[in-house]
């Protein structure tokens, strides 16, 4: 796993694409805040060319931080 610092300013997304299809993007932190007090979502999509365009988000992404 390598995990990266992005240097482009501050970033504040969440995004998981698996396998080039299977798309999550929200607001959503993995903690019992998030979950059960705040209002926050995620969408799911499942479409490999909404997941072709995150990939190019995310690469972008990666291109700016430090590894």
């Amino acid at each position: 796993m390598k995990i990266y610092q992005f240097e482009g300013g501050l970033l504040h997304t969440k995004s998981v694409l698996v396998d080039g299809e299977l798309s999550l993007v929200g607001t959503v932190n993995l903690d019992m805040r998030s979950l059960w007090l705040n209002f926050e979502i995620t969408l799911v999509i499942d479409d490999t060319g909404f997941g072709a365009d995150l990939a190019a988000v995310q690469d972008d992404y990666i291109s700016r931080s430090a590894c």
